[in-house]
C-alpha cells in the first residue's frame, strides 16, 4: 500500500529548513499552519516545479515560496508565512504512490464536457486535483451522491469539474479548474484499503458529542472534512495537533467543536456548523498510519509514524526526538 507520513515542525523563517525523518521521498505534500496567519493550506506534488506547491483554498497557481525541493528522506520549505514563520507550528502529510492504491500524476485538459482520465490502474475511493492556472484545489470522494460533481476546499461544491470516479481513472467536466484546453493539472487518486484508507459520510444533528464510525475499519490519524452545499471552508485533523483542535484550510487558525477526538473505526465531533449542522449531509476521507519507526530528526516537534502495515498508529515519544 501507500507510505503514509504524519508530522509536525516548527518554521524558522529561514529558506533552508529541511524536514526530514520521513523514511521515504514523498510524492505528495500537504502542509498547514496551525495558526492564525499565512495564506492557508498548502499542496504539492512531485509533477510540480522546484519551489512549488498550491494553495489548497482559493483561485491560485501554483507559486513560490512554499515547497523548495522534496527530498529523499522528507522536503525543504520555503520563506512564505503558509509554510515556515518563525516559531509557528505545522502539521503535514506525505504521501508516496504506488500500482494498487495511490497515483499521483498529471493530466492535459482538452476543454471538452468529458475526458476521461485513464491510466489511473483502479477506481479512486478519492481524488484531489490542482490546476497549474489560478483556480482552486478541488476533490471528490465516492459517498458524494448528491447531484454536485465536487467540492473544492474552499467554497463547498460545484457542478461541471469532476463527473464521475471510473473504474480505470475518472472523467472531468468543462470547468477552468479541472478541464481547459492546454492547461496541466495536477492530481491525487487514493484507493480505499481496509485498515489504511477510507470514506464517509454523515449527517448532522445540530447536537454536541457526536460519534461517527459507521463507515471505517480503523482509528484514523488523518481526516479531510467538509459539509454538503457551498461557502464553507473544508476541515483537516490530525493526531499531530492533540485533543479538540481542527485546522480550517483557509488562513485562519486550530479550531474546537469540529472534530474532537479518535475512537474505534472513527472519530467524534462537536457542534460546529462546518462539522453538525442538523439535516445537512458531511463527507470525508480519512488515512491510518502503520507501523511506527523511531526517528531522529533535527526538527523541533517531530512526532510521526511511519505507514509500514501496522494495525495500529503509535506516536513517538516526546523524549525520543532529537531537537
Amino acid at each position: 500500500m501507500a507510505d503514509i507520513f504524519t508530522g509536525t515542525y516548527t518554521g524558522d523563517g529561514e529558506a533552508t529548513q529541511a524536514i526530514t525523518g520521513v523514511g521515504f521521498q514523498p510524492d505528495a505534500i500537504f502542509i498547514k499552519k496551525e495558526t492564525f496567519g499565512g495564506s492557508g493550506g498548502i499542496f504539492a506534488t512531485k509533477d510540480m516545479s522546484v519551489a512549488d506547491g498550491k494553495l489548497m483554498v482559493g483561485d491560485n497557481a501554483p507559486g513560490t515560496g512554499f515547497i523548495s525541493t522534496i527530498d529523499a528522506d522528507g522536503f525543504t520549505v520555503g520563506t512564505d508565512d503558509s509554510v515556515n514563520a518563525s516559531s509557528a507550528p505545522y502539521h503535514f502529510l506525505c504521501l508516496k504512490e504506488n500500482a494498487t492504491d495511490c497515483k499521483i500524476s498529471t493530466y492535459t485538459g482538452d476543454g471538452n464536457a468529458t475526458q476521461a482520465i485513464t491510466g489511473v490502474g483502479f477506481q479512486p475511493n478519492v481524488l484531489l486535483i490542482g490546476s497549474e492556472g489560478a483556480f482552486e484545489v478541488n476533490w471528490k470522494t465516492d459517498t458524494v451522491t448528491n447531484a454536485a460533481d465536487m467540492n473544492d476546499f474552499g467554497t463547498g461544491q460545484a457542478d461541471d469539474r469532476i463527473d464521475s470516479l471510473d473504474a480505470d481513472g475518472f472523467t472531468v467536466d468543462t470547468d477552468d479548474s479541472t478541464n481547459a484546453v492546454s492547461t496541466t493539472y495536477y492530481y491525487v487518486a487514493l484507493l480505499n484499503v481496509s485498515g489504511f484508507i477510507g470514506t464517509g459520510s454523515y449527517t448532522g444533528n445540530g447536537t454536541d458529542n457526536q460519534t461517527e464510525n459507521n463507515d471505517l475499519d480503523f482509528d484514523p490519524s488523518s481526516i479531510f472534512l467538509m459539509r454538503d452545499g457551498s461557502f464553507n471552508n473544508a476541515c483537516w485533523w490530525t493526531d499531530s495537533l492533540g485533543g479538540d483542535a481542527t485546522m480550517t484550510l483557509d488562513g485562519s487558525g486550530e479550531v474546537a467543536d469540529k472534530i474532537q477526538s479518535v475512537v474505534t473505526n472513527g472519530f467524534t465531533y462537536g457542534a460546529h456548523g462546518d462539522v453538525n449542522i442538523d439535516t445537512v449531509p458531511y463527507f470525508y476521507f480519512a488515512l491510518l498510519e502503520g507501523d511506527s519507526q523511531p526517528v531522529t530528526t533535527t526538527v523541533p516537534e517531530m512526532m510521526a509514524a511511519r505507514h509500514r502495515g501496522a494495525t495500529q498508529p503509535e506516536l513517538i515519544p516526546t523524549e525520543m526526538i532529537a531537537v
